[in-house]
């Protein structure tokens, strides 16, 4: 873990941050946030998770463009970087908070936002060696609606489905959303293969809107998959799929091996996280030549 954080792009000690009893973060969940990973102190997919982060901050109604830019919040992310000395790999998470003032009903739409970096092991996405067992958290059905989408402050079923899985010591566990169909994991979108097809719920379930999720048609059309987004997945598809694997920012692919009596392979997921590294390459010799 870093030692450092940068509040409102200024990088001071973590014992020296302080947020407020008054922070609507806190209060409300009055925020959204975003997680990158980096490669040095570059983070090869910035563009994608940039796009959500402004989507993400306009549907809030949040006014952060005098506060910062796309540029601004990249160099921000550099300099605690540099502070840190994470040169190799690391993981990076921005989180933005509308300003103290009001209930319910917000009287200040300015934003404020800190950066905290954690190193990583790899600096490039590996599968992991050991397959994932996964479950069905049906306890809490995740709301399908716009906010579902965004990654924003709010997580509760998100927890709910992470405690359920470690009571049942599972790996990790798919939530359903109000009409029992298939939405994501805990902390990642989720992919089914059968056959030549790779189904994945769309963002109509209220899974979220991934960055690496963005890159999957791309990949699947590499790999010669059908790729398709449905409204709705029974969650029967996962006694009858061939694989099932997930995807976030952070660690990229990961395969599940079992989910009840059933056993899944995992070439396709190790094909697509090739694929996946030869673009996270790419976009960082684009990136570092900016």
């Amino acid at each position: 873990m870093g030692k450092f954080i940068s509040y409102n792009g200024n990088v001071l000690p973590k014992s020296q941050a302080k947020i407020a009893a008054s922070n609507r973060g806190t209060l409300y969940g009055d925020g959204v946030f975003e997680t990158m990973r980096c490669k040095g102190i570059i983070p090869p997919f910035y563009d994608l998770h940039w796009q959500r982060l402004q989507a993400g901050l306009s549907f809030l109604k949040m006014d952060f463009r005098e506060v910062f830019s796309k540029q601004s919040l990249l160099v921000a992310i550099q300099q605690l970087l540099h502070k840190e000395k994470m040169y190799t790999a690391c993981s990076v998470r921005v989180n933005c908070f509308r300003k103290e003032g009001g209930k319910y009903t917000p009287t200040n739409h300015g934003v404020e936002f800190f950066i905290e970096a954690f190193p990583l092991k790899t600096e490039t996405y590996q599968l992991n060696s050991k397959g994932l067992k996964v479950g069905i958290f049906e306890t809490v059905p995740k709301p399908a609606s716009l906010l579902s989408n965004l990654k924003h402050s709010n997580a509760l079923p998100l927890i709910l489905a992470g405690i359920h899985k470690t009571e049942r010591k599972w790996d990790d566990c798919i939530l359903l959303n109000e009409k029992e169909s298939l939405v994501e994991a805990v902390a990642s979108n989720v992919y089914i293969k059968i056959g030549n097809k790779l189904v994945t719920p769309s963002l109509a379930t209220g899974c979220v809107n991934g960055t690496i999720r963005k890159l999957m048609p791309q990949l699947a059309a590499q790999a010669e998959l059908e790729y398709m987004e449905e409204d709705f997945i029974h969650p029967d598809i996962l006694n009858h799929a061939e694989e099932v694997f997930f995807s976030n920012a952070i660690a990229g692919i990961q395969w599940a091996v079992a989910y009840n009596k059933r056993r899944y392979f995992y070439q396709t997921a190790q094909q697509l996280t090739t694929l996946l590294n030869a673009v996270f390459e790419q976009e960082h010799v684009r990136m570092s030549a900016l």
